[in-house]
């Protein structure tokens, strides 16, 4: 039996197809869907569903097929066209969606010895860029996980389309670390200016909130990628950032207790004096966000594309850095939990929530890279909730202490702790879950970043 040959070769674009039709050519056409999941492949061919494993081709229905794709890395979507040259099938599949203009030539050869030493007739070299035979780095299976190995990342590019404006990133896997992560904060520090105007001009609430939420973002992104960058200069910005981030927390702080309050009977009172503390609040967040002449040297020092900012994870691809940072926080996050009682202090628990924001972030900005770890994304979701709550609960029970001591004062108080019991007991059933969660997943993420 002979030995099947397939040569496949990189096209410069799609330009072949025009010259062979022009030729007299004439091609069969498919539209094709596909993606890999534990060592299969799930195609759509011209709207029919199939599995492949070891070769072997089986047809699926279509709700298989949509059910299978929840838990996907990335899809790829191509335009097939199909011919044969001397007597030997021939495909040209054009790329779209996020690998838009890759276009592949492959060629199955029905002889063994012409295979192996087929070499591109004159015409054909015209349009070839490299073979790819023999390149893993250009197997769809490897792409899923690494990008594309020639895709380049135009970063100055990047500033100047996110400065004129609002899209949704989507990072290449392979992108390094330092690129990736500046491009972000790059994103957050133009949405931050533009939230500033507007609050200056209306101040309203929801918009106060947001600059306080993608502050605290940028700290994290950098404090988790820190060592991507020069070490002094990425801990002078955390350092400004968290300065800014406390000076507009008590504003914050009083936003979020009232909307508890609204929850509780007979605290109108108090809902008087917080209203009143945040006129003066609101002031002093105004002025703070009017301090943020240190963003202008931040926005300089993400656009810098040489090395002189690079630190030593500076050129890992992002994709591995993920992996690598959600599996040290999760972690993190099971060692506080598993010293977390009924006799902890409230501040113990307070450390569980920084971890839990940490996790968060990491979801929130690159969910693609981390779909097989939604069980994480859901659970953290529901902790993060509850012991942000906490957090409320305790700002608002400092709050009312400071009231002073009359019967309003206690009956509030002891409404409070009530509130306070009743979260803590959910958080620590809560932790019991995650921990379980977060060391099954842990030996997969460790896998997927040395993979990497």
């Amino acid at each position: 039996m002979a030995l099947k040959i397939k040569r496949r070769f990189l096209l410069k674009d799609d330009s072949l197809i025009v010259f062979l039709s022009k030729n007299g050519v004439n091609f069969s056409y498919q539209i094709c869907e596909n993606f890999y999941l534990d060592e299969k492949i799930y195609k759509k061919l011209d709207g029919v569903y199939l599995c492949e494993q070891n070769f072997d081709i089986v047809p699926i229905s279509k709700q298989e097929y949509y059910q299978a794709q929840k838990h996907a890395n990335f899809t790829f979507s191509k335009q097939i066209y199909g011919f044969k040259l001397n007597n030997n099938p021939v495909k040209i599949e054009i790329y779209d969606g996020e690998f838009s203009g890759t276009c592949v030539l492959s060629i199955d050869f029905v002889d063994e010895i012409f295979g192996v030493y087929f070499k591109p007739y004159a015409f054909l070299q015209e349009f070839i860029k490299f073979e790819i035979t023999n390149k893993k780095e250009f197997n769809e299976a490897y792409i899923e996980q690494n990008g594309l190995s020639d895709e380049k990342f135009d970063l100055a590019n990047a500033f100047y389309v996110l400065k004129n404006h609002q899209i949704s990133l989507y990072f290449p896997p392979n992108l390094a670390t330092k690129d990736a992560i500046a491009t972000l904060c790059f994103k957050l520090c133009f949405e931050i200016y533009a939230l500033n105007r507007s609050y200056i001009q209306d101040a309203d609430t929801q918009k106060f909130l947001k600059i306080a939420k993608k502050l605290k973002t940028c700290k994290i992104l950098l404090e988790l990628f820190s060592n991507a960058f020069d070490e002094k200069t990425i801990l002078f910005f955390i350092n400004k950032i968290q300065h800014l981030t406390l000076l507009i927390s008590q504003n914050e702080n009083i936003l979020k207790a009232l909307v508890l309050l609204d929850d509780i009977k007979g605290s109108a009172w108090m809902s008087k004096l917080l209203e009143h503390a945040l006129e003066n609040a609101n002031q002093e967040a105004m002025a703070c966000i009017n301090q943020t002449d240190f963003l202008k040297d931040f926005e300089l020092f993400l656009s810098d594309t040489s090395d002189f900012f690079a630190g030593p994870t500076a050129k890992i691809k992002i994709y591995a850095r993920i992996f690598y940072e959600l599996r040290k926080e999760l972690l993190k996050a099971i060692k506080i939990y598993n010293k977390l009682s009924e006799d902890s202090e409230n501040s113990s628990f307070f450390l569980a929530l920084d971890q839990s924001m940490k996790v968060q972030i990491l979801f929130e900005n690159f969910y693609d890279f981390l779909k097989e770890q939604d069980e994480i994304y859901i659970f953290n979701k529901k902790l993060k909730k509850s012991l942000s709550k906490l957090y409320t609960y305790e700002n608002l029970l400092d709050f009312t202490q400071k009231a002073g001591d009359d019967s309003d004062s206690e009956k509030l108080k002891a409404k409070i702790y009530a509130k306070i019991y009743k979260i803590r007991h959910k958080i620590l059933k809560f932790g019991k879950n995650f921990k379980a969660i977060g060391l099954k997943h842990s030996k997969n993420l460790k896998i997927s970043y040395q993979k990497a």
